[in-house]
């Protein structure tokens, strides 16, 4: 198991040092800094757990650095206010404030880790939570959910420096009829199966999300339409070729895909899944195991 990441923000490095001496060296990994700005640094580049964080710093109030990373974040970051001061109104201040927890100066040792235990334990919790709610339960693949999140964050970024971002929607073809014939089990190995090939078939920073049913999105970040055709193509062959049955059970799958690009929906998701939809309609209409783009589908509704 990974040790927690525990960030100490103090002006005073005897301060520091006698806190890192005081950590359980087993679980906690050491990370300091001495003014708020170079907290902000460090939480930014680190994959911090929890932050001790002084009353007072030479840059900002431990206050206000807590207050920062308390706004419209999913994922709360504990903070844990170090203070000589152990008058109840500055306790009340900073828990208002957002502080996860309070702890007088000098901290002694076994207090020190009990409560950095604790709130480890709620960022623990909030990852397995969140995970939870992002994550589709048959497949382990993001859901609409976070696709939503995601494109929200992603969006505006390629719509100000008018770059280039494909998404493909994925529907297997007669699902139902899978299902019907070989039951609802067999349908889920389908999905998962599925899954597994788009996320196998694309890149790291790309996103493969279930969105429901037998349908899927794939986000191609940095990609032209031909690249993600290609892609697709690719994926869609492969999907046909494979063997999805046994020899007792022969059983053959297909794919119908349908590929949008941002820039030719106004950089809006829901512009961008109502073309990649159309592009998916023509190809479930018109034969189905095949890929559509938006220049195929303007060139097929005008001939």
């Amino acid at each position: 198991m990974e040790r927690a990441k525990v960030l100490v923000v103090e002006k005073s490095k005897s301060q520091r040092l006698f806190i890192k001496g005081a950590l359980d060296q087993e679980k906690f990994d050491f990370l300091e800094a001495s003014t708020g700005q170079e907290a902000i640094e460090a939480i930014r580049n680190e994959d911090v757990d929890v932050v001790l964080v002084s009353w007072v710093l030479d840059d900002m109030e431990g206050l206000e650095l807590i207050g920062s990373y308390q706004q419209d974040d999913t994922l709360l970051l504990p903070f844990i206010m170090l203070t000589s001061h152990a008058e109840e109104s500055r306790i009340m201040t900073s828990l208002n404030a957002g502080a996860f927890d309070f702890i007088q100066k000098p901290a002694k040792s076994l207090e020190l880790n009990a409560r950095i235990h604790g709130a480890v334990k709620f960022r623990q919790l909030q990852r397995k939570f969140l995970e939870m709610a992002i994550r589709d339960p048959l497949t382990g693949l993001f859901n609409r959910r976070y696709l939503q999140q995601k494109m929200d964050h992603m969006l505006p970024s390629y719509a100000n420096n008018q770059g280039t971002l494909a998404l493909a929607i994925i529907d297997i073809d007669f699902f139902k009829k899978v299902n019907d014939t070989y039951g609802h089990d067999v349908g889920d190995v389908v999905i998962q199966q599925t899954g597994a090939i788009l996320s196998a078939a694309v890149r790291d920073n790309d996103i493969v999300a279930r969105i429901g049913g037998e349908e899927f999105v794939v986000v191609l970040p940095d990609t032209e339409v031909s690249q993600a055709r290609e892609i697709m193509n690719r994926i869609r062959s492969d999907a046909e070729k494979k063997s999805w049955g046994d020899r007792e059970n022969p059983l053959s799958i297909t794919m119908s895909c349908g590929i949008s690009e941002a820039s030719l929906a106004e950089y809006n998701l829901d512009k961008i899944l109502k073309l990649a939809d159309e592009g998916l309609y023509y190809a479930k209409q018109n034969g189905r195991n095949q890929v559509v783009t938006p220049d195929q589908l303007e060139n097929k509704l005008t001939a």
